[in-house]
C-alpha cells in the first residue's frame, strides 16, 4: 500500500482529532477497520505474528470537497433530515480542508494520501 483514499468528515476536524489538512502535510494516520475498533492495548494485535502494521505516516498529496446538492426530507417523525442526491455526486479539489466553514460545517472531503516510509515512526509526521 503507497497511496490512500479515505473520506473525513468535518466532525473529525471539529473535535480536534486533528487541525485541517492541507496538501503537502505529513501526517500518522491509525487504520480503523468497521465494525471494530483497533487500537493500541495490552493484547496488542501488532504482537501477533501476520498483523500488518496499523499506523502509518502518509503525505496529503491531494484534497477533494465533496459539493454533491443536499435533498432535504422529512422522515415520518416529522424530523427534517438531510442526505445527500446521489444522482449528482460532485468534487472539487481544494488546498486545504476548512471544517468550520466549507458546506457551512457539514463537509466531507476525500484525501488523497502517500505512504511516507515503511510505517508510522517518520520524523515531520503529526499525529
Amino acid at each position: 500500500m503507497d497511496s490512500l483514499h479515505i473520506g473525513v468528515s468535518s466532525w473529525i476536524n471539529q473535535d480536534a482529532n486533528y487541525p485541517d489538512f492541507r496538501i503537502g502535510d505529513a501526517l500518522n494516520i491509525t487504520l480503523q477497520f468497521h465494525p471494530y475498533r483497533i487500537c493500541e492495548s495490552k493484547n496488542s494485535l501488532a504482537s501477533i505474528h501476520g498483523i500488518p502494521e496499523l499506523r502509518y505516516a502518509f503525505r496529503v498529496r491531494g484534497i477533494e470537497l465533496e459539493t454533491t446538492p443536499w435533498l432535504t426530507t422529512i422522515d415520518s417523525q416529522k424530523r427534517t433530515m438531510k442526505t445527500r442526491d446521489n444522482s449528482q455526486i460532485s468534487f472539487l479539489p481544494v488546498a486545504e480542508t476548512d471544517a468550520w466553514s466549507d458546506d457551512n460545517g457539514n463537509a466531507h472531503y476525500v484525501l488523497e494520501l502517500e505512504r511516507i516510509g515503511n510505517g508510522a515512526e517518520q520524523s515531520g509526521a503529526r499525529k
